[in-house]
């Protein structure tokens, strides 16, 4: 347990990073480069994301390899191997990408994004240079995800936080000191990335801490056959992930103007201030999870799903419900542009709304994984791919970002409300609804509700963003106590009992 500790803290402390990264450094990027610049850099991570489909779901596969099985050096030579397989499809795959990016960039750049006073020239290197970024990080999540695996995560959260530092003042340095050139910006971005590939391939082949020599063959690539169902499920989850959450964003990209997908994506971020905890917390136990499904240890998961589960949901409640309320003067205070103020409204409530919603479905996820059940995933989603990709483009064509923000709420929330009942129903001798009732729909209605309300009545009075927004977290940290107080009393209750305990073990 104390090992669960330390990861969750370094996960935590990892996406904490990576968020105050992003505050940061996102409004100096806009002032730097403007609002449409900014426009096209925000694009690369919709570009990212759909490319990230090229890496077949291999990458999670290995994680879910690395956690399983006994600590031997049989099992280390195994997993040595399949590493070795796997990162030569990858190396060809990280081929393809760059390659796919020189020749598609002129028509990305000419016929597909609305690039309005940008130089098409400069947008298509600069598109070329985001697929030569994107092959690196593809590759070097392969290992990261090795290192999660063997649950060397404070490693490879160091690591991380090095990498995202070093690429994130080096980019502003680089625009600020020599030009606000996109290429310059880039550029830099791929140095870091080939460092990082390099330092996280070294690590976790030396954290395999395998004795005897063994040496990679071609015969070898045949160990991929005992994964390729997993991988398979896996890679059917990515595809539905890409279309039921990029494609608003793809079709923006397609007919609105690129600052729009600016201020668009500009309130995804916003929303992923709530996906913190979940995160972390699923990068946690999923070995651990796997460990316990793997071990037939099925009391001992249940347990623990549970205890964190409500907890995520409770934290995931009152962040998500604040952040969604309070999204325009957040974002007022983050970024200092009013013209995206002017262009999302009441989107960015919905479209923070949407992505807290989705993290709720973290949790069930790692559970579901670490069975090494895929389908449920690949069920719900492809079930609502029909839906997603009409109702979307009907809703940005004829209503705007106001479309695509309600279209994004509505779809997620059915598709979590549907994905964890399944999950439940399986995996757990608990009701499924009650589960979900205690775990999402009651926290979070109780925190919107209190949000909401709140809000209210601070607009009374006139306030400036920032006064406003520093109301936003003493109400949200208030509506957490309150949470916690009603929902998981008993076990903080025995949590104090215990530590009082201790304490007066100690004493004697």
């Amino acid at each position: 347990m104390k090992k669960l500790g330390i990861n969750t803290i370094s996960n935590i402390a990892t996406k904490l990073w990576s968020m105050v990264s992003i505050y940061l450094f996102i409004p100096l990027y806009i002032r730097i480069l403007g609002e449409t610049s900014y426009g096209l850099v925000s694009f690369f991570a919709t570009m990212q994301t759909t490319l990230n489909i090229l890496g077949l779901g291999l990458s999670n596969t290995l994680r879910r390899e690395f956690a399983s099985g006994e600590n031997t050096e049989k099992n280390a030579v195994r997993k040595y191997m399949l590493l070795r397989s796997v990162e030569n499809i990858y190396f060809v795959i990280a081929a393809m990408i760059s390659f796919l990016c020189v020749f598609g960039s002129p028509v990305i750049a000419e016929q597909w994004l609305q690039i309005e006073t940008l130089d098409p020239r400069m947008v298509t290197i600069v598109i070329f240079l985001m697929g030569i970024s994107i092959a690196f990080q593809l590759v070097a999540n392969l290992y990261a995800g090795c290192l999660f695996g063997l649950e060397y995560q404070v490693d490879a959260n160091i690591i991380c936080i090095l990498w995202s530092a070093a690429k994130s003042i080096g980019a502003l340095a680089v625009i600020w000191m020599l030009s606000p050139n996109l290429i310059y910006f880039y550029c830099w971005h791929i140095f870091t990335d080939a460092i990082y590939f390099w330092v996280l391939r070294y690590y976790s082949i030396k954290k395999l801490d395998i004795k005897t020599k063994v040496k990679w063959r071609m015969n070898n690539f045949s160990n991929i056959k005992s994964v390729w169902k997993y991988t398979c499920g896996i890679l059917c989850i990515s595809f539905v992930a890409l279309i039921n959450k990029q494609l608003d964003k793809v079709i923006i990209s397609k007919f609105l103007p690129i600052t729009e997908l600016g201020a668009y994506n500009i309130a995804t971020t916003l929303g992923s201030l709530s996906t913190i905890i979940p995160i972390a917390l699923y990068t946690t136990v999923f070995p651990r999870f796997t460990h316990y499904a793997t071990t037939n240890n099925r009391l001992r998961l249940e347990k623990e799903f549970l205890k964190i589960n409500k907890a995520v949901g409770l934290i995931l409640s009152s962040m998500g419900a604040f952040i969604a309320v309070y999204a325009l003067p957040l974002i007022r205070v983050w970024t200092g542009s009013e013209a995206y103020i002017e262009i999302l409204g009441f989107v960015g409530t919905l479209v923070v709304l949407a992505v807290a919603i989705t993290e709720y479905q973290e949790i069930p996820y790692a559970l579901a994984l670490a069975n090494g059940n895929t389908k449920y995933n690949v069920i719900v989603g492809g079930i609502f791919i029909p839906f997603v990709f009409f109702a979307t483009y009907i809703g940005i064509v004829k209503y705007g970002l106001v479309g695509a923000g309600m279209v994004y709420l509505v779809t997620m929330t059915a598709q979590t409300l549907i994905y964890e009942w399944m999950v439940y129903h399986k995996y757990l001798k608990v009701n499924p609804v009650r589960v979900i009732l205690t775990d999402m729909i009651l926290p979070l209605s109780l925190s919107l509700f209190i949000a909401f309300t709140s809000k209210y009545m601070i607009e009374l009075r006139t306030l400036t963003p920032l006064a406003e927004s520093g109301l936003a977290v003493v109400f949200g940290g208030l509506t957490l106590v309150v949470l916690f107080i009603v929902f998981m009393r008993k076990d903080m209750v025995y949590l104090l009992k215990k530590g009082k305990g201790e304490e007066q073990e100690c004493c004697h």
